[in-house]
């Protein structure tokens, strides 16, 4: 159930940034919008994904354990 919360709250994020990004280029620059829809429509797949993994998971009563490294690198 966390593994799930935190999975759906970095897709969400990452959805609300890049319609945010494509409303600004578009009403300030007059972009090219495609890049950013295809994203978006690429994150809502990923969601999809991760939730029929998830039902599958949750119905067979397996636990779910989400890892992954961050990494931050400053440089000039």
């Amino acid at each position: 159930m966390e593994a799930g919360k935190v999975l759906f709250a970095l897709i969400n994020s990452k959805i609300n940034y890049h319609t945010m990004i494509a409303f600004s280029d578009s009403e300030r620059y007059n972009k090219d919008l495609s890049r950013s829809r295809q994203r978006i429509d690429q994150l809502k797949k990923v969601s999809e994904k991760v939730k029929k993994q998830l039902e599958k998971a949750e119905a067979a009563g397996k636990k779910v354990k989400v890892s992954g490294i961050i990494e931050i690198e400053v440089f000039s």
